[in-house]
């Protein structure tokens, strides 16, 4: 997800936290399966993309790991320092297109 650099995913620690528990035994499974996966008797073309596809995996882990580390940084900076401010909503509008739903406010500061 891409974000403005304004822009804060708020992560607590405990979330962070299990993002990177998961993404380590991800990354330490796939990694014991890539090796038992070279030395099995497969065709040098399957266990090529066997490897690739787990590869992939492995790269997706690893943003994953650094990502939920950074972003629980960036919450607990922005509440630090952050300052709370109540607004009046004046009006909303949501869209739906079937596959997402995107609502926007429009708020008086």
């Amino acid at each position: 997800m891409t974000t403005n650099p304004a822009e804060v995913v708020l992560t607590s620690p405990r979330s962070a936290l299990a993002q990177r528990v998961l993404s380590g035994v991800t990354i330490a499974a796939l990694a014991g399966g890539m090796a038992v996966l070279a030395f099995s008797d497969e065709p040098w073309w399957a266990i090529a993309l066997w490897e690739l596809g787990m590869l992939v995996v492995v790269v997706i882990m690893l943003a994953l790991w650094a990502s939920a580390g950074e972003s629980a940084k960036e919450t607990a900076a922005l509440r630090a320092n952050g300052t709370t401010v109540v607004a009046e909503v004046l009006d909303s509008t949501s869209r739906d297109d079937s596959e997402t739903v995107t609502r926007a406010w429009a708020v008086v500061h």
